[in-house]
């Protein structure tokens, strides 16, 4: 008989014998989340199952596939650990670290803004996070708050790499131009006009998005709608940082400000520019900034 608290879908119930699911943590556009028992290991997993339509649709399985591939190269103390991919019957899923603690939407959520120092520090986390992926050549390609673990150490992981880009000439690309992927509020331009671009000043872009969100409870650019990405001719300007927070200091804005051009040509070169612009920002400086630990 399958270990599945109550509360789980039949389905599901009956497929997955080998893990105790106790709790959902949230849903998305590919599956729901469910932090697990693993029976054969006795550890507490993060289990995301693929929306039981979707395993029938190549694309999304594909999408599955290619995260499990990309988490696979990955080994930070800022990444969510993947574990496995496994297939019960009609469901897919994998299995990865479990992290105590909430993603940094809803804690912005109960804040309304975080303070100044804390932020930068998040965003100093992924930084580090971002340059160890992007020497791998991963993009992780949907930065957003949804997306960032906040543990139970204060300390920031991040997690879904399943919209992520292998840059390799030499292999088929999953996601041909046009497709669009990724939250649009956070996005970059780039991917609206051709998605081929969207290489790792990307996710520079999103990262300081996020930050600013983080910051002021809103979004850069106001109104922003889907369909003047995907025509190119979004032209509204962002409003300034200092004129919704005044206490971020000046040249932290200034920092954000670059990372947030329309224009990737005029963004930091690499994202380790981009921290080392916003670095003597964090709660305790530079060399204050702690780096996760991990717990297997």
């Amino acid at each position: 008989m399958a270990l599945v608290a109550p509360s789980a879908p039949p389905d599901l119930r009956e497929a997955l014998a080998s893990f105790l699911i106790e709790e959902e943590l949230g849903r998305g556009g590919m599956g729901t989340a469910y932090r697990a028992l693993d029976a054969e290991t006795g550890e507490t997993r993060c289990l995301k199952v693929l929306r039981p339509g979707l395993a029938y649709d190549e694309d999304f399985v594909g999408r599955l596939a290619q995260e499990a591939i990309s988490m696979a190269q990955l080994d930070h103390p800022g990444i969510v650990r993947f574990h496995r991919i496994g297939r019960e019957g009609h469901f897919y899923y994998l299995v990865l670290e479990y992290v105590e603690g909430q993603d940094l939407g809803r804690l912005i959520d109960a804040s309304s803004r975080l303070e100044v120092g804390r932020v930068v520090r998040f965003g100093v986390e992924v930084c580090r996070a971002l340059e160890y992926a992007h020497a791998r050549n991963v993009i992780h390609r949907d930065i957003k708050p949804s997306n960032l673990l906040v543990d139970a150490r204060d300390h920031v992981r991040l997690t879904d790499f399943g919209l992520a880009r292998i840059l390799d000439v030499r292999k088929k690309r999953i996601t041909d131009t046009g497709t669009i992927l990724g939250s649009v509020r956070f996005s970059a331009p780039e991917l609206f006009e051709d998605a081929k671009r969207a290489g790792p000043l990307a996710d520079q872009y999103s990262l300081a998005s996020t930050i600013y969100f983080a910051l002021t409870g809103q979004f850069p650019v106001p109104g922003r709608a889907l369909r003047d990405f995907v025509q190119g001719v979004d032209t509204r300007p962002r409003i300034p940082l200092l004129d919704r927070r005044p206490d971020v200091p000046c040249a932290l804005s200034e920092g954000l400000e670059r990372a947030l051009a329309k224009d990737p040509a005029e963004r930091f070169p690499a994202i380790a520019e981009f921290r080392g612009a916003i670095e003597a920002f964090a709660e305790g400086g530079p060399e204050g900034a702690p780096t996760a630990t991990v717990v297997p």
